[in-house]
């Protein structure tokens, strides 16, 4: 009886498992940097075949080819202020092109066999290809809070701290009121 019932709960869980397919490295989000005509910062995905794609935020020129790459975590993000600015909430970091380290890199941009091969050849996760053309951002505390609630971790615990904060106050105006009726 007990192996029926662990082959079935064995079954029922890898039957409802999505199952893991392989892909080759894509972009996803993408934005132009206005302050660097034709030239647009993106986001590559790598093949995370048993979890999440890792990615690395990449900077394009306007012929497509690779001048900037930098490993970010799992839920990095391109922001929606400044110019070409990526947010890696994982480390808490903030990123904006640096035009005197950028490197001539493949061409990554495009369907042809040559963007495909390129975008393998800095595959995140996989190849180890080095971090440059980016330089780190200091941000004021408004910058900071604003990203951190843009991620979905930081935006949970905004919520948790206001429930927690109102809480407080509720608790301490209750008590403030019982101690005026009971005197």
């Amino acid at each position: 009886m007990r192996v029926c019932l662990l082959l079935f709960v064995t079954v029922a869980f890898v039957s409802s498992a999505p199952f893991a397919s392989a892909h080759s490295p894509y972009l996803s989000a993408s934005k132009a940097c206005d302050s660097m005509d034709g030239y647009e910062m993106r986001i590559l995905n790598g093949d995370g075949i048993f979890g999440p794609d890792p990615r690395a935020f990449v900077v394009t020129d306007p012929d497509g080819r690779l001048v900037a790459h930098q490993s970010v975590g799992k839920r990095a993000f391109l922001a929606w202020y400044g110019d070409c600015v990526g947010y890696d909430p994982d480390v808490g970091l903030a990123y904006a092109p640096d035009v005197r380290a950028f490197e001539p890199g493949p061409i990554v941009v495009g369907d042809s066999q040559e963007a495909r091969t390129g975008r393998i050849g800095v595959e995140p996760g996989v190849t180890d290809y080095g971090d440059f053309g980016l330089r780190v951002l200091s941000l004021s505390f408004g910058e900071r809070f604003g990203l951190a609630v843009r991620s979905n971790f930081g935006m949970f615990t905004v919520l948790a701290l206001g429930f927690a904060g109102f809480s407080l106050f509720w608790t301490l105006r209750r008590r403030k009121r019982s101690r005026k009726t009971s005197d």
